[in-house]
């Protein structure tokens, strides 16, 4: 009978350990004045500490630069943008599969992948967009 003890002040012991999801709605009936048996300020306050602290460890080990994977995709974008432009002449509109067959890079180039880059040249004041009969053309905007 000696051993059951142990185990069985264990299953007490687990039986009582509240999960981290428990433990946040203890503290949001806490809030909201609701009385919390099991739970009290003190283990509410500590618990927020441990998150924290667990939150605070996962953002440092962020890196604020960017991964090699995402300079090879901004270069890429800068060098789209770039063929659109020298692509396009004055007074020509394109669709966006025009631009695709035009720029010619099947490669990486796709009108999911352009329609983004095209999107930010017209924001950027670089292209122009206007719908025709229910398609969106692009142009260079008209030298004043």
């Amino acid at each position: 009978m000696g051993c059951d003890l142990p185990q069985e002040k264990e299953m007490l012991v687990m039986a009582n350990k509240k999960t981290v999801v428990e433990k946040f709605e203890a503290i949001k009936a806490m809030l909201n004045g609701e009385a919390v048996a099991d739970f009290t300020t003190d283990e509410a306050m500590k618990f927020l500490a441990e998150r924290i602290e667990i939150t605070k460890k996962k953002n440092a080990n962020r890196s604020a630069e960017p991964t090699p994977k995402q300079l090879e995709k901004m270069a890429l974008e800068t060098e789209i943008e770039n063929a659109v432009v020298s692509a396009m002449e004055a007074n020509t509109e394109y669709t966006a599969s025009d631009l695709v067959k035009l720029i010619a890079r099947a490669d990486v180039l796709n009108t999911q992948k352009l329609t983004p880059r095209l999107t930010a040249l017209v924001e950027a004041n670089k292209v122009v967009k206007a719908t025709v009969k229910g398609r969106s053309v692009y142009s260079l905007p008209k030298a004043e």
